[in-house]
């Protein structure tokens, strides 16, 4: 699987494949900045050749990154590529590896949300129903990569635990310290969305589970009632009865 990486910090490609996990087998395609531009559009125009490659490689998906190819804890192969193909499955636009900020999220599952706008990602999975739409993009040089994307893209899933960490040089109008801050708050937000997603859970199988019993007593007293007539018709027609 190919993983295309924005080299803004001119890493050796040995730095680079070391961040790896060991487990990951990744075809490492390391794109290079282009100083003569800004980083948005050192960060577009990454995404685009990136595309382009895929398109021609006929990939379904596209693994992007900015300064940093580090998987978190939370994932081995196995659970990131099943996160993966259940994204695909589910006709999605885009997987955010990681977010400083975001809008609003609707919870999907646990750890998959919904969400709208976002801020600051430096781990971006881009599948085969986005590839077009970014192609089709015109971006200025005084454009964000992020708001052109939330923009462009309709179907925006965020994950949580972030697939990788957040890094926090990647934005230049906003400083290292605001990042960490704001990511922060991110992080206590989607915790908070977690939590809720759970006790919702939990509720709903109380409510299911009652509704179960409700429907083992009716069955039960609907039983009792055609046992009890039929008790009810044996004693009129006993002789006990006619005598």
């Amino acid at each position: 699987m190919r993983f295309y990486f924005l080299n803004i910090d001119s890493l050796d490609k040995l730095t680079i494949t070391k961040t790896v996990k060991k487990d990951f087998e990744f075809d490492i395609q390391i794109v290079e900045v282009d100083h003569s531009f800004n980083i948005e559009m050192n960060k577009w125009l990454a995404l685009r050749s990136s595309i382009e490659k895929a398109m021609i490689e006929e990939d379904d998906l596209v693994l992007f990154s900015i300064g940093s190819l580090a998987i978190s804890e939370f994932f081995t192969l196995k659970s990131l590529l099943s996160q993966l193909s259940n994204s695909l499955k589910k006709g999605v636009d885009l997987l955010i590896g990681n977010v400083i900020e975001f809008g609003q999220a609707v919870p999907l599952s646990s750890t998959l949300f919904w969400i709208d706008h976002f801020f600051g990602s430096s781990m971006m999975v881009f599948f085969k129903p986005a590839f077009k739409k970014i192609m089709n993009v015109t971006f200025k040089k005084n454009d964000s990569f992020d708001i052109k994307i939330f923009e462009s893209l309709n179907r925006k899933i965020l994950i949580y635990p972030f697939i990788s960490n957040i890094t926090p040089t990647i934005v230049n109008s906003t400083s290292p310290e605001k990042q960490v801050e704001l990511s922060q708050c991110t992080v206590a937000k989607l915790e908070m969305y977690k939590s809720s997603y759970s006790h919702f859970i939990l509720l709903k199988e109380e409510i299911q589970s009652l509704k179960d019993r409700k429907k083992e007593y009716e069955d039960v007293y609907s039983r009792y009632i055609v046992l009890r007539e039929q008790f009810i018709s044996n004693l009129s027609r006993s002789s006990f009865f006619k005598s």
